[in-house]
């Protein structure tokens, strides 16, 4: 085996410390490229890119695209590197657009410029009218046949949409302990507002009290309410059938022996208890049966001892 060289030349140093330097490729970076399921399609940039600055920053490559990290000389020996990890950041913004909106960005050279460009065309921060849209739906919203933890999180959505569109400076300290409080209260108020009228009794508590409580705790209250009425209304839904001790099913052989007995709904003056043997049961049957008038079923029905009929 030949020996290695005791001294290296100034190429072969840089080679070497680029490929010390450059990382190995991950599967998911390798393979697909797809980083988040909220593709851009010119209306959810808000969505979008706070999914894929999620996705950029767990990779520790968010300088690619806010200058942390910029370009260096094409002979420095960090050049590969950056050129791999600005490609791989690239990819994986255009992969993550709409094929009529990505193939305007193909020509980029860095990450940079791309995320540049996408924000500068789709980003609406500051923009009053979606400000507006966002206040319309949080005043539309209703629980509803919604579960409340459904309806809550329909507003929370809202909520952190409107959290991005506030740049204004509320200050620190005491000023910012108040803003916050305000924040949470309008909050609460929007929450409450929206709930069914059978939770009108824990919405009752939680607006009595003082200072009015954090709009993530007062949620937590009414799901528990929530889940206590949905418990206590199962069992009223599906009452189980009470057998009382002592009582047993009348058999048909009894009906028999025993006749029909009929009793008419109202009072228990108006009864009427109506009690028939077997002969005049069979004869009655053949009477019904018999094709005739009703004079002649009168006629007979005298012949068939209505006297032992019993009243």
């Amino acid at each position: 085996m030949a020996e290695l060289p005791e001294t290296l030349s100034e190429f072969e140093t840089s080679h070497v410390t680029q490929t010390i330097n450059q990382p190995i490729p991950l599967g998911d970076m390798s393979s697909s490229f797809i980083i988040t399921n909220h593709r851009l399609d010119g209306k959810n940039f808000l969505q979008w890119s706070q999914s894929v600055l999620m996705v950029i920053r767990g990779h520790g490559k968010l300088g690619y695209i806010n200058g942390e990290i910029p370009q260096p000389n094409i002979i420095d020996p960090t050049y590969a590197t950056w050129e791999l990890n600005n490609s791989i950041v690239m990819a994986w913004l255009i992969n993550s657009m709409e094929s009529h909106i990505s193939r305007t960005y193909l020509l980029y050279k860095t990450a940079k410029e791309m995320w540049d460009a996408v924000k500068e065309n789709y980003s609406d921060l500051g923009n009053a009218s979606q400000v507006f849209e966002i206040k319309l739906k949080l005043k539309d919203i209703r629980q509803g046949m919604l579960e409340v933890t459904h309806y809550y999180n329909n507003l929370k959505i809202l909520w952190q949409e409107l959290n991005m569109y506030y740049e204004a400076n509320w200050g620190e300290g005491l000023e910012h302990s108040k803003f916050i409080t305000h924040l949470n209260n309008e909050r609460l108020y929007d929450f409450l507002a929206g709930l069914n009228r059978d939770l009108d009794e824990v919405r009752g508590r939680i607006l009595g009290r003082t200072p009015l409580p954090a709009i993530g705790e007062a949620f937590a209250e009414v799901r528990r309410e929530e889940n206590r009425r949905q418990v206590m209304m199962g069992d009223n839904k599906d009452p189980k059938p009470v057998t009382t001790t002592g009582h047993r099913p009348v058999e048909t052989s009894a009906l028999v022996s025993r006749g029909p007995q009929f009793q008419k709904r109202g009072d228990s003056e108006n009864t009427l208890d109506v009690r028939l043997t077997k002969s005049q049961l069979e004869a009655l049957h053949n009477i019904l049966e018999t094709s005739t008038t009703h004079r002649s079923l009168a006629i007979q029905g005298t012949e068939i001892g209505e006297d032992d009929w019993h009243y």
